[in-house]
């Protein structure tokens, strides 16, 4: 007696290997967009921490009458070696005259990490009243602050300067004038 033939029906493994490889390239391309919405998300934060630091700033201008800290380029934000910008090993100090006029509205003052190995947060100055600073935008009466943002062309704000980059292309300093 003949026993009837069984239908074998299953995957060959060719199959097996085209869906490995799709779903291979799906994963992919899902943690590429989440790295992406990664530094976005650190870029909104820096964002706010700017906000948060130019609302202090303009409110010990409006209380003491006149800009805090001077002409020097200080440190601002909160940093484990106090430093900031290390250019050549010669890093921005922070300065507590400028850091005790802002405290008195930003407790506990919001820490930038780092973002290349020798550039973290952010850099405030007095533009110089006989305009000497080299820069034709810093005019008198005013301030000027620095900071970073991932990627090459990253949004700094609306109003805000994009002025180059930093780190092979990857890192972009944004700056912003006020009065």
């Amino acid at each position: 007696m003949k026993l009837p033939k069984k239908n074998e029906s299953g995957f060959t493994l060719v199959e097996l290997l085209v869906v490995i490889s799709i779903i291979g390239l799906l994963a992919s391309s899902v943690l590429a967009s989440l790295n992406s919405a990664r530094v976005k998300a650190r870029n909104a934060e820096r964002l706010a921490n700017v906000s948060q630091y130019i609302l202090a700033i303009q409110f010990a201008m409006d209380q003491d009458k006149s800009w805090p800290g001077g002409t020097a380029w200080i440190c601002v934000g909160d940093h484990d070696d106090d430093k900031c910008w290390n250019t050549g090993g010669t890093g921005r100090s922070e300065n507590s005259d400028f850091s005790a006029a802002i405290e008195r509205w930003l407790k506990p003052r919001p820490a930038d990490e780092m973002i290349l190995s020798n550039t973290q947060g952010m850099l405030y100055r007095q533009c110089k009243n006989d305009g000497s600073d080299g820069d034709e935008l810093c005019r008198p009466k005013h301030v000027q602050l620095r900071w970073l943002m991932e990627g090459s062309n990253a949004e700094c704000g609306k109003g805000i300067l994009h002025n180059g980059s930093l780190g092979g292309g990857n890192v972009s300093i944004c700056k912003l004038y006020f009065n």
